[in-house]
C-alpha cells in the first residue's frame, strides 16, 4: 500500500489559493487607484481654491471701493487698501476693531438704525438681501468722511448670521453738495 498526496487534491488547493491571491491583489490595486484618484481630485480642488482666492484678493485689493468683512460682533476681519486711501488708516489699525469705533457719533446712531433694518429684513421674506446706508466715518486726520455702504449677512451652517460683508464708496462730495 502506498501512502502519499493525492496530486489532484493538492493542485486543486493550490489553484484555489492562487485565485484568492489574484483577487486579493486586484482588490488592493483597485483600492490604491481609488485612493490615488481621490488625492489627485483633492489636490486639484485645493489648487482651484487657491487660484480663486488669489483672484478675489487681486480684485478686492485693486478696487476703488472699500471691500470689508466683519464677524458677528461687527469686528473687522478684512478690509482692502481702498479704506486706507479713503480714511487714512492702515489695514492693521482697522482689523480687529469694531465698526462702531470707526464711526463718528452720528454714524453710530445711523449704524444702529441700519442694524434695526437688518433685523427686520432677516425676519421677513427678504432674508439675506443687501441693504444700503450712508455712514459718517472717522478719518485719521480727525475729519469726517461719508461712506455709502452696501452689506449682506454671512450665514453659518446652522443658518445664523456669523458676520457681514460689503462694499463702501466715498460720497462725501455729494453729501457736501446736499
Amino acid at each position: 500500500v502506498a501512502y502519499g498526496l493525492d496530486k489532484t487534491e493538492a493542485v486543486k488547493d493550490w489553484k484555489w489559493r492562487t485565485v484568492e491571491l489574484v483577487v486579493g491583489y486586484f482588490a488592493l490595486l483597485l483600492l490604491a487607484l481609488a485612493v490615488a484618484r481621490s488625492q489627485w481630485v483633492t489636490l486639484r480642488q485645493g489648487e482651484k481654491l487657491r487660484s480663486s482666492e488669489e483672484h478675489f484678493r487681486m480684485l478686492a485689493e485693486n478696487m476703488a471701493d472699500m471691500v470689508w468683512r466683519t464677524d458677528a460682533e461687527m469686528r473687522f476681519t478684512y478690509i482692502n487698501m481702498a479704506d486706507q486711501r479713503m480714511r487714512g488708516f492702515a489695514r492693521e489699525e482697522v482689523i480687529g476693531t469694531l465698526v462702531r469705533d470707526n464711526l463718528t457719533l452720528p454714524g453710530r446712531d445711523a449704524l444702529e438704525e441700519h442694524l434695526r433694518k437688518r433685523r427686520e429684513t432677516e425676519m421677513s421674506a427678504n432674508k439675506g438681501m443687501a441693504l444700503k446706508c450712508e455712514l459718517p466715518m472717522r478719518h485719521k486726520n480727525g475729519s469726517e468722511i461719508w461712506i455709502e455702504m452696501s452689506s449682506v449677512p454671512i450665514y453659518g451652517s446652522d443658518g445664523n448670521i456669523k458676520g457681514y460683508q460689503g462694499v463702501g464708496r466715498d460720497v462725501s462730495g455729494r453729501k457736501q453738495d446736499e
